[in-house]
């Protein structure tokens, strides 16, 4: 039996240690009805969004997404891949047994996040120094991320755009 918080397996009654990972994330916590809330404790940390960054650019393989300039750790990205599978915005496939050499690709689910990284991508540029932006690859543009209603597809100003409940369909 493996115990929740400290990663420990008990045998009859006894714990034996089990080596701690350093970079452990913290459970989910189920109770986040905001939708904000619960997206962060998925994608909220630096090396999730660096990782699901890299993936939009199409590196695929481990050791293309250890190359990433911002120094990403070995274990941390292992880490957070398998988290990334487990949420199902990631899958992964192996192209070499021997040895196991896997790639990774967005799932439709995590390709949704596209926009979001977008979205943070636009404000990174407006407030921040740095040389990139997001552009169209048709014609080279600079893109923003606009708001469109689901219904009547109109275009919506951020300023009108809020955070509400949903109701739940009546069932």
């Amino acid at each position: 039996m493996t115990n929740a918080l400290d990663g420990a397996t008990e045998t009859a009654g006894l714990a034996a240690p089990r080596r701690a990972t350093r970079h452990r994330l913290p459970a989910l916590d189920q109770r986040a009805r905001c939708a904000i809330a619960g997206t962060l404790q998925i994608v909220g940390d630096q090396w999730t969004l660096v990782i699901i960054r890299d993936l939009l650019r199409g590196h695929t393989k481990f050791a293309e997404l250890a190359a990433a300039p911002e120094g990403i750790a070995r274990s941390v990205l292992s880490e957070r891949l398998k988290l990334l599978e487990t949420e199902g915005i990631v899958e992964r496939s192996l192209y070499s047994e021997h040895p196991p050499r896997a790639e990774y690709r967005l799932t439709p689910k995590g390709r949704d996040l596209g926009p979001a990284l977008g979205a943070l991508a636009r404000w990174g540029v407006r407030y921040l120094e740095h040389d990139t932006a997001i552009v169209s690859a048709v014609c080279g543009h600079e893109l923003r991320v606009a708001f469109e209603c689901a219904e009547c597809a109109r275009r919506v100003p951020a300023s009108e755009a809020r955070l509400a409940r949903v109701s739940e369909p009546n069932a």
